[in-house]
């Protein structure tokens, strides 16, 4: 292991996340290119972040908590980014492992090029059980290639200054889900700051544990994107579809054929668009029929979730105007 030259400060930002902390820091301290230090920005579960800090103390002294306030992930990205002493940062998520070489191919592109200003890594869905391999099917399904997505926070590499530039990460006044990952991944773009994909830097990035994650999860998503103006892009086609496939199952009591082109279309087709990414899925198998139908039950808890999230929204909203009056 080394460190010279190119210092870098991994930030990592965690919710009451204790237990999934351990393997993001364990990856960390086994790199083959050690960080500079490492700053876990917790917004709740001091004390547990704390006994699991002194499990690593000893093999990895700069190491720092960061007990923030605010609770959103925006808020806890920028206070780490803001205490780092380094003009390089990374950033990864608690929960997601970092793989042995992640900081090392970052460096050798930023050494290459001291122009380039951020470098994206790749994101690797943990597909570990049943659960995790849908969950990653419909979390990650049409954006998938060779089970890696790029252009994530999750896994990046980013010069200082730029977050600077940008005015950082947005910010939940109530510590909600704001998109800030996307949001600031735009602002980033539109700057059309020099960039970097680093194929090999490479995070595995944990799933939903189960069904109540996976909704809690999405139901945020949805109530974020519409406050950030993802309506249109997300919701509206969603509500569009819907209509479209009730209008058609009013319409199969007068033309029965219809009835199967709905079924073929929510049980088969919409899931095997997600699926087919995955090479796993290449050929016909029970695995192929278990996971197609329970991808598509998900798919499902992902539309109910997004409903969920604009009753979310719109009780939010209703709070605050009630409060301005």
């Amino acid at each position: 292991m080394e460190n010279n030259n190119l210092k870098i400060s991994v930030i990592i930002t965690t919710f009451n996340e204790g237990k999934r902390l351990y393997k993001t820091i364990n990856s960390l301290i086994k790199q083959s290119y050690l960080p500079d230090e490492i700053i876990i920005s917790e917004g709740g579960s001091l004390e547990e972040t704390k006994k699991i800090l002194n499990i690593f103390f000893t093999k990895f002294k700069k190491i720092s908590i960061l007990n923030r306030t605010k609770k959103c992930r925006g808020s806890g990205r920028n206070i780490g980014i803001e205490t780092a002493n380094n003009p390089f940062v990374a950033l990864i998520d608690a929960g997601n492992i970092a793989s042995r070489n992640w900081l090392l191919n970052f460096k050798k592109i930023i050494e290459k090029d001291q122009k380039i200003k951020i470098i994206y890594g790749s994101i690797v869905p943990i597909r570990n059980n049943f659960f995790s391999r849908n969950a990653s099917n419909v979390i990650a399904g049409k954006n998938i290639k060779n089970y890696k997505l790029s252009n994530s926070v999750s896994s990046l590499f980013i010069n200082k200054k730029v977050w600077k530039e940008v005015e950082g990460f947005p910010e939940s006044i109530d510590g909600s889900y704001v998109v800030e990952d996307l949001r600031f991944l735009n602002n980033i773009q539109n700057k059309k700051y020099k960039s970097a994909y680093s194929i090999n830097s490479k995070v595995y990035w944990s799933m939903p544990a189960n069904i109540n994650n996976f909704i809690s999860r999405f139901k945020e998503y949805s109530c974020g994107a519409i406050e950030n103006g993802y309506f249109k892009t997300w919701h509206l086609p969603m509500f569009k579809n819907y209509s479209i496939i009730i209008f058609m199952f009013v319409i199969s009591f007068y033309v029965n054929f219809l009835i199967i082109f709905i079924i073929f279309f929510l049980l088969i087709y919409r899931p095997l668009l997600y699926l087919k990414g995955f090479n796993s899925y290449k050929k016909i198998s029970l695995k192929f029929l278990c996971d197609l139908f329970f991808s598509s039950y998900l798919l499902f808890i992902i539309d109910y979730s997004t409903i969920l999230g604009c009753f979310k929204f719109l009780k939010r909203r209703l709070n605050f105007n009630h409060k301005t009056i």
